[in-house]
């Protein structure tokens, strides 16, 4: 993939969404895409996710690095500027099983 491609997508916003979410509707969060240079012809491509504070978790931010295979299904997403992106994990690990 072409790093300059990528470049395109930095600051995007994202849909996140989880393949293990039970609720119907599945919820998703709302993340941002960042893309840095990691030496050379690289690129790094991520998601940052903020969690606000609630009642029994504090304010927190969830980094997830994307494979290769993903941004690629990342790229495909991609309409008017926005884009999604499910995940095979929950979306906030941090938070107590049954209280999502």
């Amino acid at each position: 993939m072409n790093p300059a491609d990528l470049s395109q997508l930095h600051q995007k916003v994202v849909l996140v969404t989880s393949a293990v979410d039970t609720h119907n509707p599945p919820t998703g969060r709302r993340g941002t895409l960042v893309v840095e240079r990691n030496g050379g012809d690289a690129a790094l491509v991520s998601v940052e996710i903020d969690f606000p504070e609630m009642f029994t978790s504090r304010a927190h931010r969830r980094r997830i690095v994307l494979s290769r295979e993903q941004t690629e299904q990342l790229m495909q997403t991609g309409h008017y500027g926005a884009y999604s992106l499910r995940i095979a994990e929950r979306l906030d690990p941090e938070l107590v099983p049954g209280n999502d």
